[in-house]
């Protein structure tokens, strides 16, 4: 999903665009996500 945050209320957000199977299949044979998965092996998300 693609995510905006809100202005006004840290910690929230709107869902702006949800991939639906096939979009992500095709950014997977492009080679996009595999940029994406190093970023995200290196995030820390906590609550």
């Amino acid at each position: 999903v693609l995510v905006s945050p809100w202005d006004f209320q840290s910690g929230r957000a709107d869902i702006i665009w949800r991939y639906i199977t096939a979009h992500v299949d095709k950014l997977e044979q492009d080679g996009y996500l595999a940029d994406l998965r190093q970023l995200n092996n290196n995030v820390v998300i906590s609550s």
